[in-house]
């Protein structure tokens, strides 16, 4: 549980200051800014703040249903991703280890120790980039901060399900580099 605090603590320590862009959404807006009702970024309120990471579950329970509903949260793309926060939650709470499965043009892959599920799709692997985070040097042509999970599923069916439960910012193609055999899906939040 303290380690859940310290990591959303550490997820809005950068929210700092006002931008000047316009916005519509939240991930039209940098880092861990909002789009305020003036339709302009801001920093989030301590009350907004509390629940900022949508991957860090507000109750510190980590159970594959609570968890599985936080990482659905952030792939619905509702926000900035931030992918630190959710490789490091989900390490910390055994889902992932330490060190990636296999890393693909710059980006750790992540393999399920534990079950877990996303749009109602068992969740296989995992992945995200940070560049302020990453020892690598990133997506080739991909946007540098993304979220994403592989799920085992048909990609019109996972589509469909992303979309029904209000992903319609969500990207969901076939999961180009899965180890996976059987037909799976990747749900993935591309950031700014």
């Amino acid at each position: 549980m303290r380690l859940a605090h310290l990591l959303l603590a550490f997820a809005v320590s950068g929210a700092a200051g006002v931008a000047s862009a316009q916005c519509t959404k939240d991930t039209d807006c940098k880092g861990d800014r909002i789009c305020g009702e003036s339709g302009r970024c801001v920093a989030p309120t301590a009350k907004e703040s509390a629940g900022a990471s949508p991957v860090v579950p507000a109750t510190g329970d980590f159970s594959p249903e609570n968890l599985g509903r936080s990482f659905e949260d952030a792939l619905k793309c509702t926000r900035s991703p931030e992918p630190g926060v959710a490789l490091s939650v989900l390490s910390a709470a055994g889902y992932i280890g330490g060190k990636p499965k296999v890393v693909v043009d710059g980006m750790e892959v992540y393999g399920l120790r534990k079950p877990l599920a996303v749009f109602g799709f068992k969740v296989i692997e995992v992945t995200g980039f940070d560049p302020s985070l990453s020892k690598y040097r990133g997506p080739g042509t991909a946007t540098p901060l993304n979220l994403a999970a592989v799920v085992e599923g048909d990609l019109a069916a996972v589509k469909a399900e992303v979309q029904k439960r209000g992903g319609a910012s969500a990207s969901v193609n076939r999961a180009m580099y899965s180890t996976y055999a059987k037909p799976a899906a990747e749900v993935t939040c591309f950031g700014k």
